[in-house]
């Protein structure tokens, strides 16, 4: 289901200090002290504009991690303590932590050591002003694309995270593996301390003097080589491990040096000591060239630019209030996005060149004496309406976005505004339907930030608000779809609209090796067309991004015509999932963003890949399709099927994706002076209001709901109800088309309330618009009527029955139309659709379902906003039930939370439930559905981050995460499963850098391979390597550890194929390996490994009743062996002695109980061969056998007690008191 865009935090700026202090103690230890000690998220301002005096600049997201660094500094105050206590901060933007922090006196500090406070702000005055901030780190390194050197360099420099901060003077290297660090403690008379805050210090002199003052950013190579950008018109490389130039070329011309540089490699995995990178560097004269170089293990070589590229923005102004992001590389699809402005027609474009498309003039262009100058492949235009300019300085800034709803056909841009503090996400398509590059940006959401900052609940006001920058992480893109806003009230993580049911569906279909010539191929949809296309099956082992080849457009699917037309006439479609059926007949093609399924029939769909001519007649694949669905699952394995039909909200959806623009454009109005101000709109909104309240009675509630999505519109309103917003979008449309300027979407906002704590003057209005249908009042006086009362907990009732009778559980079924029948003609189906019948839910009308969970039953979720955490539901036929009726099923089982994920294995007996990132995985066997355990899928980068997406394939459960894909291995499913969770791939990468490569790696647990994974989906095995569908295309997971393929062999049944991996194990690793057999559920092949210890074979053994096992042990290592791997562990002190059990007498007593009783006596016999303590051990052992063999094991005491040296006073006891006796 589609959601409005939520707040989901907001970073507030930790207010600085406007003092300067500085002590030296008595060991000569500085102590500068330039901002507040306790550096910790502020609440929310409490101020009437919502502004506050400090806020962060240059903020830079890191390229994996929800972390982010700015600047915090106070414009209000330009003085130099002010200036001073400026401070740059690393903080976490999911749990608002702090990691890290400076000022920038300390920087000074650092570098100048100066100690007078009076000199300070003049030290820090010649640091510069900083110009940009970047993290520099192992993962930033690897996902640049450049070549990564040891992990172990020279100097020791193995580990390492910094802040790259880059000023007008000088490039810094902030180290911050520190951690939290309040106030600076500096040892000036220490050379060398154990943690330098500052790696490293680049400048004039470092460079080689003569006016080569680092003009840009700095692009690293390796862990200890980077590049940099000087103002003499030079490229330097420079190692700054070892504080010298590497290489220095010129040749940009007089006048013109480079002011960015940016990586251009895709994500790829790159292994070897020499390969080719390419690079972009931006002059100042706005002229980008794409470069190539090669980069070895200790040499650069730097070739002539491969193409020249013109046309975006250089520089940002330094006045400029808005921090713009000029130009952006997309490694996912090998894209340059450069930002252009247009002071004179006052517009901003979008310059993209794709660089795959011009891969085959770049390779004609190595060696040419001409430079290649291509043209963009498309330029994207923003939207009038979208656009901000103050004089000659554009206040708007664009920036690409990611969105797991798209394809990767489709360029989607997000819009910022500095006034207004507007959102809009712009997208545009790669196939245009005109032949020009020039296309105009389609509006796909509009949103009031303020609006939603209010309706968040975070302020009781509505801010004045003024956007500066957009940033979102490519990688990270994925975390709830969110976007960073830096804003004068913080930096405001907004998650964007989405799908809140999780379909256990992908992106592609997979087929497996099971369809014959058909198979490991998948399906695709680009636009509108299904495409067929075949995986290369020659490469074993396969490692990260895979093409399709050979493809072809097997279907076309037809428009959303249950859409408004504005959605229609965009120029791309939202991105559909690919279910497959149970029975692997049919392929449901659900469109979560249009609200449309279309099941497929898998034969007739592949009938076009082997008739490419066309000549064969060829029926339609669709034997069923439908629209107005919010949520679809498979139940069973006759081709049954579940929708979920949810009028009133995919009404509701459906109006908040029409864009105001595309309204005021269907109305014939002016889109150029869209933008009013907020009292404007408020009076506006009140206007309306006053008109609404002259409506009739029959129409009263609509307007009292378009009264309430008006409010919703202005700056300083509230939202309608869940059940109302549908109405309240048509009534806002009629009544003010050409007042409604924005449409947000939201629902459930808290009532604003006055100055007194009452109502607004605006829903006072409509309050009082209502009295003539209230059923009572308290006063018969027309001009003093008594406020209405209304009953809110009937007024919820009333709303949520509405929902119910408005969402419904039906339940259809496929049948196959007879072979011959369909083979007569193209026009007939391969399969029929028939209505079941709608599911009587329990609790009637008060569970309004929300989402449908697919599977040999059938779940069902609910979730109201009384009931925020939810609940769920499993719906079975009953025992005696012999149709397929959707009355025949009821509800059972007990009340389970709210999943947001529930898939089946393919036999029906597994069923693993995603609450998070927690999984449970159940047995059913019915009528039991018996727990298996649980576990928690865990996440480096975010412990908070849920679980995406879930598959079974052959016994072994894949989650993944919005960047990450984990396996889950399970035991025995008849007893209590040992569940082991290991992460096969993320976005994350270690600290000490990524494995060297997977064939040289030999540590007994599997590595994480990195991977650019945006919401990946498992598809299945080929080729050894697991097959991953994401939104930017299709990667494989590599399985070549052999604890993997060990696993997930056994978990398919294939345990002789499984112990042909136990070599590739290292010896020294045997016993961990026999550990992880046996927890798998296979301790008879646990036993097998070979290299286990004694103690090892024993315990197997004794568990899991190996008694030819354990003789073998006995027989060949005896007592002596035995007791060499006794540790002691099971005794306690009892009357025979200190140690009074070991592990001879425990093998001996389970031989003796499973009937080996000669055995038991032979060790016994040779126990008494074994000393002292010995002796001990032979007369528990023949205690034992005197219920076997009374005579025998009597004289086996005798021997045990006699002729004791030891002090034994249990020897004694027997010897005299027993013994004599018998005899």
């Amino acid at each position: 289901m589609s959601l409005p865009p939520r707040v989901r935090s907001i970073l507030t700026p930790t207010p600085l200090a406007a003092s300067l202090s500085l002590a030296i103690n008595g060991s000569a230890t500085a102590v500068v002290t330039t901002a507040t000690q306790n550096l910790t998220p502020t609440a929310m301002p409490k101020r009437s504009n919502g502004a506050s005096s400090t806020v962060q600049k240059h903020v830079c997201m890191h390229v994996s991690k929800p972390i982010v660094v700015y600047l915090l500094e106070d414009p209000s105050s330009q003085s130099a303590q002010a200036h001073v206590s400026r401070r740059l901060v690393v903080q976490n933007i999911v749990t608002r932590e702090i990691l890290d922090s400076i000022s920038l006196a300390d920087l000074s500090y650092l570098i100048y050591r100066e100690t007078d406070v009076n000199k300070i702000p003049q030290a820090v005055q010649s640091l510069g002003t900083i110009q940009s901030l970047d993290f520099y780190d192992p993962t930033t390194l690897h996902w640049s694309g450049m070549a990564v050197a040891s992990t172990t360099e020279e100097g020791g420099h193995g580990r390492w995270e910094t802040v790259v901060i880059q000023t007008t003077t000088r490039i810094l290297f902030w180290n911050i593996r520190q951690g939290p660090n309040s106030h600076s403690v500096l040892h000036p008379s220490r050379k060398a301390s154990l943690f330098k805050r500052l790696g490293a210090i680049i400048h004039e002199t470092a460079l080689g003097g003569n006016g080569a003052v680092p003009s840009s950013n700095l692009l690293p190579l390796s862990a200890s080589t980077v590049l940099i950008g000087c103002s003499d018109g030079s490229l330097k490389s420079y190692n700054w491990h070892q504080k010298a130039v590497l290489k220095s070329i010129k040749g940009l011309g007089k006048g013109d040096w480079i002011v960015r540089l940016l990586s251009a490699n895709r994500y790829t995995v790159n292994e070897g000591n020499s390969t080719k990178r390419r690079i972009l560097t931006v002059t100042k004269k706005g002229i980008c060239y794409l470069i190539e170089l090669e980069i070895g293990k200790d040499s650069l070589d730097i070739k002539p630019p491969l193409a020249r590229f013109v046309g975006g923005l250089a520089e940002v102004p330094s006045d400029s209030p808005m921090d713009h992001s000029t130009i952006t590389y997309d490694a996912h699809r090998d894209l340059i996005f450069w930002l252009a402005f247009a002071p004179k027609t006052k517009q901003i474009s979008m310059l993209v060149w794709n660089l795959n498309t011009l891969q085959s003039d770049l390779v004609q262009q190595v060696g040419s004496k001409n430079l290649f100058k291509p043209d963009p492949t498309l330029s994207i235009q923003i939207p009038s309406y979208c656009v901000e300019y103050s004089s000659a300085q554009a206040l708007t800034t664009v920036f690409p976005v990611t969105h797991g709803a798209f394809s990767e056909d489709t360029v989607l841009l997000g819009s910022v505004s500095l006034a207004t503090g507007d959102l809009h996400l712009i997208g545009a398509s790669f196939h245009p339907t005109n032949t020009s590059s020039q296309v105009s940006g389609t509006t796909v959401m509009s949103a009031d930030v303020a609006a939603l900052i209010q309706q968040d609940g975070s302020l009781e006001f509505t801010p004045s608000l003024r956007i500066g920058a957009i940033r979102q992480s490519p990688l990270m893109a994925g975390s709830s779809h969110s976007l960073l806003l830096a804003s004068n009230i913080g930096i405001i993580l907004l998650e964007l609209p989405t799908t809140s049911a999780n379909l256990p569906g992908a992106r592609h279909a997979h087929f497996g090796a099971g369809l014959g010539s058909l198979g490991k191929s998948i399906l695709y949809v680009q636009d509108s067309s299904v495409i067929y296309g075949s995986l290369d099956v020659l490469v074993g082992n396969p490692t990260g991004r895979m093409q399709a080849k050979n493809t072809v457009t097997v279907y076309e699917s037809p428009a959303a015509h249950n859409l408004p037309t504005e959605i229609q006439k965009r120029p791309f479609r939202s991105a559909p999932l690919f279910l497959p059926s149970p029975s692997g007949i049919f392929l449901c093609l659900f469109w979560p963003m249009e609200f449309r399924f279309e099941i497929l029939h898998t034969a007739s769909l592949l009938q076009k890949v082997g008739t490419r001519s066309g000549q064969v007649s060829q029926r339609s694949p669709v034997v069923a399709s439908g629209h107005g669905v919010a949520d679809f699952g498979w139940i069973g394995d006759d081709d049954v099927y579940a929708l979920l039909h949810a009028i009133d909200f995919v009404e509701q959806a459906t109006a908040f994706m029409v864009t105001p623009a595309a309204m005021e454009q269907a109305s014939g109005d002016d889109t150029t002076n869209i933008r009013v101000s907020v009292k404007s709109v408020a009076n506006l909104g009140r206007s309306v209001t006053k008109s609404a309240v002259s409506a009739t009675s029959a129409t009263l509630a609509v307007t009292k709901s378009a009264t309430s999505a008006t409010l919703a519109v202005t700056k300083s309103a509230t939202s309608a109800t869940l059940a109302a917003t549908s109405a309240a979008t048509k009534a806002a449309v009629n009544t003010t088309k050409k007042g409604m300027k924005r449409s947000i979407g939201l629902f459930g906002k808290k009532k604003k309330r006055g100055d007194d704590g009452g109502l607004s003057a605006m829903e006072a209005e409509s309050e009082a618009a209502t009295e003539d249908m209230s059923e009572t009042t308290e006063s018969n006086d027309p001009m003093h009527m008594a406020p209405i009362k209304v009953d809110m907990n009937q007024t919820n009732q009333r709303l949520q029955e509405a929902a119910a009778r408005k969402r419904q559980i039906e339940l259809r079924k496929l049948e196959l139309v007879e072979s011959n029948a369909s083979a007569l003609s193209a026009s007939i189906a391969a399969a029929t659709s028939s209505s079941l019948g709608e599911v009587t839910l329990r609790g009637g009308n008060r569970n309004v379902p929300t989402a449908v969970f697919g599977g040999p039953v059938l779940c069902v979720g609910s979730r109201t906003e009384d009931d925020p955490e939810g609940s769920a539901h499993f719906y079975a036929k009953k025992a005696d039930s012999s149709g397929s009726r959707a009355d025949e099923y009821v509800s059972t089982g007990p009340t389970l939370p709210y999943p947001d994920l529930v898939v089946w294995d393919d036999d029906g007996v597994l069923c693993a439930v995603m609450v998070e990132n927690r999984v449970a995985i159940y047995a059913l066997d019915s009528p039991k559905f018996v727990l298996l355990g649980n576990v928690r899928i865990p996440n480096p980068s975010n412990s908070f981050a849920p679980i995406y997406s879930a598959k079974f394939v052959h016994g072994v459960l894949y989650c993944c995460s919005s960047g990450s894909v984990h396996c889950v291995f399970l035991g025995d499913a008849e007893s209590i499963s040992q569940l082991e969770c290991f992460e096969l791939a993320s976005i994350d990468v270690p600290v000490a850098g990524p494995i060297a490569s997977l064939q040289q790696y030999k540590g007994f647990m599997p590595p994480s391979f990195p991977l650019p994974l945006v919401l990946p989906s498992v598809l299945g095995y080929q080729s050894g390597s697991l097959v991953v569908s994401t939104v930017r295309g299709l990667h494989a997971v590599p399985l070549t550890h052999p604890l993997l393929r060990i696993g997930t062999l056994l978990s398919a049944g294939q345990t002789d194929t499984a112990k042909k991996w136990f070599d590739a194990v290292p010896t020294f690793e045997c016993e961990a390996l026999s550990g992880f057999v046996e927890r798998r559920g296979f301790p008879e092949l646990a036993i097998e490994v070979s290299g286990i210890s004694i103690e090892r074979i024993v315990d197997l053994s004794m568990r899991h009743g190996f008694i030819g096992r354990l003789e073998e042990v006995v027989e060949t290592y005896g007592v002596r062996g035995l007791r060499s791997i006794d540790a002691g562990r099971g005794l306690s002190p009892s009357l025979f002695g200190e140690h009074g059990g070991s592990v001879v007498v425990s093998v001996a007593a389970y031989l003796l109980a499973h009937g080996r009783i000669e055995l038991a006596r032979r060790m016994a016999t040779e126990c008494l061969r074994s000393g002292d303590e010995g002796r001990r051990d032979a007369l528990l052992v023949a205690s034992l056998l005197l219920s076997v063999d009374e005579h025998d094991a009597s004289r086996l005491v005798g021997r045990a007690v006699e002729d004791v040296s030891m002090d034994w006073p249990v020897a004694q006891f027997i010897r005299h008191y027993i013994l004599s006796e018998r005899t």
